[in-house]
């Protein structure tokens, strides 16, 4: 929040700087047989990556789209926030490119898109996003 916070307080924020949020459609989760609720084990501190990818792995096998990844910046840097990892340097540099953390995030991205656990947004029919597919049970997240 940078300029927004001074002595440890913070004065204001920016308009526009919603929390990036994962939904899920539990009847997909069930009709996929997924029995794990995303947000208990997240409640319990065992919601990672590879829950994740496991769910996502299981929902392509049974037909369904696991996650639409959107076509945005903030979707791609959020993954890479999420895992500890930096963006920017202090003075600004862009260094997702070289941030261990970053490179990780970027990987495990690359690799579910690659496994058909993830799909790209701009991949899908024309007509098709993610918003219609989860109102219409063909994506979990």
């Amino acid at each position: 929040m940078g300029a927004a916070k001074k002595d440890g307080k913070i004065y204001g924020i920016t308009v526009d700087c919603n929390p990036m949020v994962l939904w899920y459609n539990k009847k997909v989760l069930k009709e996929a047989g997924i029995t794990e609720d995303p947000a208990t084990l997240a409640e319990n501190g065992q919601w990672n990556w590879q829950k994740f990818q496991d769910m996502t792995t299981k929902l392509r096998s049974a037909k369904k789209y696991g996650y639409v990844l959107d076509n945005w910046w903030g979707h791609y840097y959020s993954w890479i926030t999420s895992n500890a990892g930096n963006i920017y340097d202090d003075s600004g540099k862009f260094i997702a490119d070289t941030d261990t953390k970053a490179k990780e995030a970027w990987k495990y991205v690359y690799d579910n898109v690659k496994a058909g656990n993830f799909t790209f947004a701009g991949t899908l029919p024309k007509g098709q996003g993610a918003d219609a597919m989860f109102m219409s049970n063909q994506v979990a997240s």
